[in-house]
């Protein structure tokens, strides 16, 4: 567990188990006499990976079209012409800055992470697979835990990317391994979780259980099983 968990940070892995069904029993004092319901902790079904890669591609094509006027606004694009095989003359635009996906992608997450209420945790991409983030003290997720999480994390990275192709290198191998890492993580944490002591978690998943039968009521549902 990361130096910042707090003791009931574990609960995120045991959603479910008989330790979570227990919480939240009448505690005894030393006379015998009960004393009062020990706090009930939170506890949270873990996002799967799929459900965060589907939010993350949710948010990218929410963005895409303010991503493409502010390029145009800011004239952030290169035009070129080129001779085509068939003798006509054909154009493309290619970007050439980041600093527009940086700062939308920052100001998207500040205005919707942060949002109180339900939706705390949530970017509208999050709210489509009904996940969020949740910090590991069980606080509303806040500025400074955006900063590190999304900026720190994920952002600084890319921007570091542009200073020189070692560097591009080895920011591509961190995103890689960041977006990977939930596949192996004890509790489906990538890297920028780690570093920002948060989880993702299911938002309203109700637990399920399946008690499959013993052989015992297999026999007597068959015709003809209680004929002696």
């Amino acid at each position: 567990m990361d130096p910042g968990d707090t003791a009931g940070a574990s609960s995120f892995s045991d959603w479910g188990s008989g330790a979570g069904a227990s919480v939240g029993a009448a505690s005894l004092a030393p006379t015998g006499v009960p004393g009062p319901p020990a706090a009930r902790a939170m506890r949270y079904p873990l996002a799967s990976w799929w459900s965060r890669v589907g939010a993350v591609l949710l948010d990218a094509l929410l963005l895409l079209l303010p991503y493409l006027g502010a390029i145009i606004v800011f004239h952030q694009y290169q035009k070129t012409y080129y001779i085509t095989t068939t003798g006509g003359i054909g154009t493309s635009y290619t970007t050439h800055n980041t600093w527009i996906e940086s700062v939308l992608w920052l100001g998207y997450v500040f205005i919707v992470l942060c949002r109180s209420g339900g939706h705390n945790g949530q970017t509208l991409g999050k709210q489509g697979t009904k996940i969020r983030v949740v910090r590991n003290d069980g606080l509303p997720v806040d500025p400074r835990t955006v900063l590190v999480r999304e900026g720190v994390g994920k952002v600084l990275p890319g921007v570091l990317a542009a200073l020189s192709p070692v560097i591009l290198v080895l920011v591509a191998i961190y995103v890689l391994l960041d977006y990977l890492w939930p596949l192996w993580e004890r509790e489906n944490r990538a890297l920028h979780d780690l570093l920002a002591h948060t989880h993702v978690v299911f938002r309203d998943e109700p637990v399920r259980y399946f008690e499959p039968g013993t052989p015992t009521d297999a026999l007597r549902a068959q015709p003809g099983a209680d004929a002696s």
